[in-house]
C-alpha cells in the first residue's frame, strides 16, 4: 500500500510539471511530429543512440574482463538491451536493471561473485563521475556564460569539485580499510547500512581495480563518448524543433548533464518533468534568458526515443524471461 502511494505521489508529480512546462510554453508538445517529417534526423538520432547503448555494453565488458569473468560481448549487450527496457518501462527502474546484471555476472563466474557485484557498482560510478567530467570540461569553454550567470559558475564549481575530491575520497577510504578496524569492520559486512554498504564498495572497487589504471581511463574515456553521442542526439533535434535558439552544441553538451543528473532524483517515475524542467532552465541561463524556446521539447523527445530503442531489450526478455528471472533471484554475496 506504502509503495502504491508513493508511485501515485510521483505520477502526480511528473503530471503536474509536464503541465507545467506546457503552460509556461517551455515544453511545446506540437514541434514533436516536426520530427516525423525529418526522416534523416531520427535515423541518425536513432543510430546514435544504438551506438551509445554499445559504447555502455562495451564500458561494462571491459570491467568485467579485468577480473576475467569471461562473459561474451554478445552476451552483454543483450544485458544492457534488457536492463535499459527495465530501466525504462518496469516497476523498479534501476534497481531491477541492476539485479539482472547482477545475476548474470554470478552465473557467469560464481568464484567471483563479489567481483562481478562490483563490477555493476564501478559501472555506475564510472558513468556518473563522466558526467561531472564532461561538465567541467565543457564549463572551460563557456567561460562567457559562466562570468554572467552566478549559478552556471555554482553548477560548474560542483563538477569541478565532485571530479576532483572523488578520487581523494577513494584513496582515504581505502587506506582507512587497510589501517582502522572500524573500516575494516564495514569492509567485511559486519556493520549494515545503506552507507556502510556504500562505504564497503567503494573500498572493494579500490582494491579490486587499483592495478588496472589503464583501463579504468579508457573506461572513462568510452563513458565520456557515450554521453557525447546521446548529446548528439539533442543537437539534432534541435535543428528541427527549436530551429531559430541561439544555443551552439557546447551549450547543449554542459546542460545535459544537469538534466540527467536532476532524473535521478526519486520524485518522479525516471526523472519524467523534472529532467525537463532542468534542461530547460540550464538552456535558458546559457541563451540569455530573452525569448521563451521549447527546450524541455528536446529532451522530451530524447527520452522517447531512448524508450523506443530500449525496446528490443523487451523482445530478448520475452525470448530468455525465465532465465532473466532466475537470475534475479541470485542473492549477493556478503
Amino acid at each position: 500500500m506504502q509503495k502504491l502511494f508513493f508511485m501515485m505521489v510521483k505520477i502526480a508529480v511528473a503530471s503536474g510539471a509536464i503541465l507545467w512546462l506546457v503552460r509556461e510554453d517551455k515544453l511545446d508538445l506540437a514541434a514533436m511530429p516536426v520530427l516525423m517529417h525529418t526522416p534523416f534526423i531520427l535515423l541518425l538520432a536513432v543510430l546514435l543512440t544504438l551506438l551509445a547503448f554499445m559504447v555502455a555494453s562495451l564500458r561494462w565488458w571491459l570491467l568485467l574482463r579485468i577480473k576475467q569473468i569471461n562473459m561474451g560481448f554478445g552476451a552483454v549487450v543483450q544485458i544492457v538491451f534488457i536492463t535499459n527496457f527495465f530501466t525504462t518501462f518496469m516497476p523498479g527502474g534501476i534497481l531491477s536493471a541492476d539485479l539482472i546484471r547482477l545475476g548474470y555476472t554470478f552465473k557467469s563466474a560464481p568464484e567471483k561473485r563479489t567481483e562481478g557485484a562490483i563490477s555493476v557498482f564501478t559501472d555506475r560510478f564510472v558513468a556518473l563521475f563522466s558526467i561531472f567530467c564532461m561538465g567541467t570540461v565543457v564549463g572551460l569553454f563557456q567561460q562567457e556564460s559562466l562570468l554572467r550567470e552566478p549559478v552556471l559558475r555554482g553548477l560548474w564549481g560542483v563538477s569541478a569539485s565532485s571530479i576532483t575530491i572523488a578520487p581523494i575520497v577513494l584513496v582515504v577510504l581505502y587506506r582507512l580499510a587497510r589501517r582502522v578496524p572500524f573500516f575494516q569492520r564495514i569492509v567485511q559486512g559486519e556493520l549494515q547500512g545503506p552507507l556502510y554498504e556504500i562505504i564497503k564498495r567503494m573500498v572493494l572497487a579500490v582494491r579490486i581495480y587499483r592495478q588496472n589504471i589503464g583501463t579504468l581511463i579508457t573506461v572513462l574515456l568510452l563513458s565520456m563518448v557515450m554521453h557525447v553521442l546521446i548529446i548528439g542526439t539533442f543537437i539534432l533535434f534541435a535543428r528541427v524543433m527549436v530551429p531559430l535558439a541561439p544555443l551552439q552544441p557546447l551549450d547543449y553538451m554542459f546542460a545535459a548533464p544537469w538534466a540527467w543528473i536532476a532524473s535521478l532524483l526519486p520524485v518522479s517515475p525516471g526523472g519524467l518533468g523534472v529532467g525537463e524542467a532542468a534542461f530547460d532552465q540550464v538552456c535558458r541561463m546559457l541563451d540569455g534568458g530573452g525569448a521563451v524556446f521549447g527546450y524541455a521539447s528536446l529532451y522530451l523527445a530524447f527520452r522517447i526515443l531512448s524508450a523506443l530503442c530500449s525496446l528490443p531489450g523487451a523482445v530478448i526478455y520475452l525470448i530468455y524471461r525465465s532465465r532473466v528471472q532466475a537470475v534475479m533471484q541470485e542473492k549477493m554475496p556478503a
